[in-house]
């Protein structure tokens, strides 16, 4: 991802370890913008949203798509 709002936080899902949402409160429990429900605060910085490293992180497509399409990134 290039530029995104400083509205959106990345938060992780609560199923499955390292995989991430994008959530304009960024708080525990409130919904990603795909509308999952069950998530996780994180401190995680926007500018690594994407990358992958030996943890294997997955990130929600859309959420990404969403964002897209509300001009948010």
């Amino acid at each position: 991802m290039k530029k995104m709002s400083n509205r959106l936080k990345i938060v992780e899902g609560v199923a499955g370890i390292w995989h991430y949402h994008l959530s304009e409160s960024g708080t525990t429990g409130q919904p990603a913008l795909c509308g999952k429900k069950d998530v996780m605060h994180t401190e995680i910085p926007l500018s690594v949203w994407g990358i992958k490293s030996h943890l294997h992180e997955t990130y929600c497509e859309e959420c990404e798509r969403l964002a897209r399409d509300s001009n948010k990134i």
